[in-house]
């Protein structure tokens, strides 16, 4: 049986309304330009592995509270991060054949996904980048949680302590959402799939 793989990026500032005019988007309207990076860092690497992976984006501004579910294949056509905002305005006009909008708060959602997980999210006081793989076997499905261009909230965090998450961390340098996604799966494809 292949594991999942959960990346899951919550955003305060992407909204399921309203304008998705390119010229807004990629002059920072919404961060969805964010959130498109971290989606193109997600398909390139998660097609080398050996995990069924699924990108989450959580809306988590007070009045969205919404899931946009994105299994990544080999199907999708996107080779830039131009084709990666595309796509997502696209989910947000009407749903995909294999995309799902859901309405469904944080706590909920972890929930849905996390039986027989393992889930980790970003913060700088949790384990070491360079000791998570010993936490984890190639069998084990993972959720990532990171935030866009903020840190989580500190509900969320609560949220997914009451879950088991363990904390994990990139040292003590800030990164960008999209380069954390490449580092944490070029660290699962070494260090789980070396000798593949």
């Amino acid at each position: 049986m292949v594991p999942d793989l959960f990346i899951i990026i919550s955003s305060d500032t992407v909204r399921s309304t309203g304008s998705k005019r390119i010229r807004e988007i990629t002059a920072g309207h919404e961060r969805l330009d964010v959130i498109a990076r971290c989606f193109l860092n997600t398909l390139r690497a998660a097609n080398r592995l050996a995990f069924y992976t699924t990108f989450i984006l959580y809306l988590s501004h007070p009045k969205e509270n919404k899931a946009i579910f994105i299994p990544i294949s080999k199907d999708l056509s996107i080779s830039s991060e131009l084709d990666a905002l595309l796509f997502l305005v696209s989910c947000f006009k009407s749903e995909k054949d294999s995309v799902q909008i859901r309405q469904i708060s944080f706590g909920n959602l972890i929930r849905s996904i996390s039986t027989n997980t393992v889930l980790f999210y970003l913060h700088p006081n949790g384990v070491s980048i360079n000791d998570f793989p010993k936490l984890i076997s190639p069998t084990d499905s993972l959720i990532f949680v990171i935030g866009s261009q903020k840190d989580l909230t500190s509900n969320q965090e609560r949220v997914l302590h009451k879950f088991g998450s363990t904390r994990l961390s990139l040292g003590d340098k800030k990164y960008l959402a999209s380069h954390v996604i490449t580092v944490i799966l070029y660290c699962l494809q070494m260090n789980l799939y070396k000798d593949i």
